[in-house]
């Protein structure tokens, strides 16, 4: 038996899969951790989850009740562009590391779920990356729906993979590379470009929980 160690990031619509997830492993015999906002810790422990805490109810109910969350060019920098980003990577990164010492481990992240990802990859442990949404896969050739200017399955391949080259580095990595590279540096990985690309993806094992 394993120890699935389930990290979602986000509200309700991304955590309660999580959850369906968990009872699923459980009822097989694994044992089940999870490392979310502490939004969530009654829902996690009434499933049978040992459970780990990020951030305060403040910090949840601020997030959730910002109306740029739900702007579709604003909301990446209310994910991502605040000292709360940082203060959650850190305490999730801990988190996980401490549950990842455990030989039996299986780390199991979402789109969002950065320190997932690096811990994974400081610890060698096995990992997956769990999509909700196709847009949390990349594809040259059925791209995901976007806001605004979305790429089209006619467009050349080479033209789509600009365009996420584009949106990488001139939009999320200003908002995610110095967070998660000062990290990187602490706990002694090398630097990397385009957080939210290719690097994101769990080598392991990627699951979209979508029916195509």
């Amino acid at each position: 038996m394993a120890h699935f160690v389930l990290s979602p990031s986000g509200s309700h619509g991304d955590v309660h899969p999580y959850l369906a997830i968990g009872l699923a492993l459980q009822a097989r015999g694994h044992s089940i951790a999870m490392v979310t906002s502490v939004h969530f810790e009654s829902l996690a422990r009434t499933a049978g989850f040992q459970f780990h805490g990020l951030g305060t109810e403040d910090d949840f109910q601020t997030m959730t009740r910002d109306p740029n969350l739900w702007h579709p060019t604003r909301s990446m920098r209310v994910l991502f562009g605040g000292e709360t980003f940082r203060r959650m990577l850190r305490q999730s990164y801990e988190h996980l590391a401490a549950e990842a010492a455990r030989p039996d481990a299986v780390i199991v992240g979402g789109t969002l779920s950065l320190a997932a990802r690096l811990v994974q990859e400081k610890f060698r442990v096995p990992g997956v990356t769990v999509h909700l949404q196709p847009m949390g896969i990349p594809s040259v050739s059925d791209p995901p729906q976007f806001p605004g200017l979305t790429p089209k399955w006619w467009w050349p391949r080479a033209v789509v993979r600009g365009y996420y080259w584009v949106g990488d580095r001139l939009v999320l990595d200003p908002l995610l590379a110095a967070t998660v590279n000062e990290l990187r540096q602490e706990i002694g990985l090398p630097a990397i470009r385009r957080v939210f690309g290719a690097w994101r993806h769990s080598p392991d094992c990627i699951l979209g929980l979508f029916p195509e």
